[in-house]
């Protein structure tokens, strides 16, 4: 049991110092410039994104987010989800028709891909699941290398295309799904099925549920429709 647990503890251990690694070069690329310039714009709004959450970390991890009232747990939230709501949704990255418009064809349906991926990060910030965190957050700097690298080329040889190829990206890409996919998707069925594994669970059996804080504590979208069921919930016997 002993050595299990140092094996448990040696895998915490990595999985920081990758996160600490990923997010402190990250955080760098709001002060760097990449051409073209849709492009640039992308990937600045990423990292931008990554902070969001790494602050959003912060909040749960410290139990800070439980401090907060309502009208700010309700800003909190909207921030996060802002970006995919109707009003704003035809000039969201989320939308693969916009992001095709933006970055081109094949760009664009990747870009909308790695978008969404990140978009991830939100249930993993809540859950405080570093693995689903660091190994999105490695995902954008993988792609936003093969920029860097392609434009470095590019300078030094005037032949060389500006941004990379397509099917460079597609590779990583591929390579995310093959090696990360699977091990996601046998955790989220342990989730369900796991008796310790209750996030959920712990959030409606330790809150006082005529507190509708608590509906902000699973980092998912709130709107007016799940705050009027859970008051008509708090009126039935």
């Amino acid at each position: 049991m002993e050595g299990l647990y140092i094996e448990e503890q040696d895998k915490r251990d990595l999985e920081l110092e990758r996160y600490n690694l990923a997010l402190e070069r990250i955080l760098e690329i709001p002060n760097e410039s990449i051409s073209p310039e849709p492009f640039r714009i992308f990937f600045h709004k990423m990292a931008d994104f990554v902070g969001q959450m790494e602050q959003t970390w912060r909040l749960v991890e410290s139990g800070e987010l439980r401090k907060l009232s309502l009208a700010q747990l309700q800003e909190h939230n909207a921030a996060l989800y802002e970006d995919i709501l109707p009003e704003h949704y035809e000039k969201s990255y989320g939308n693969p028709d916009y992001a095709v418009d933006c970055l081109g064809e094949s760009m664009g349906q990747m870009l909308s891909f790695l978008y969404s991926e990140l978009r991830a990060m939100i249930p993993a910030a809540y859950e405080q699941n570093r693995f689903a965190m660091v190994i999105r957050m490695e995902l954008l700097l993988e792609v936003y290398q093969a920029f860097v690298c392609a434009e470095q080329e590019q300078a030094e040889n005037v032949e060389s295309a500006e941004i990379p190829e397509a099917e460079t990206i597609r590779q990583i890409l591929y390579w995310y799904v093959s090696d990360y996919y699977e091990p996601e998707s046998v955790d989220r069925i342990a989730q369900l099925v796991c008796a310790d594994r209750n996030f959920a669970k712990d959030i409606i059996m330790q809150s006082n549920l005529s507190d509708l804080r608590y509906l902000y504590y699973f980092g998912e979208y709130i709107t007016d429709n799940e705050l009027e069921t859970a008051r008509h919930l708090l009126e039935m016997p």
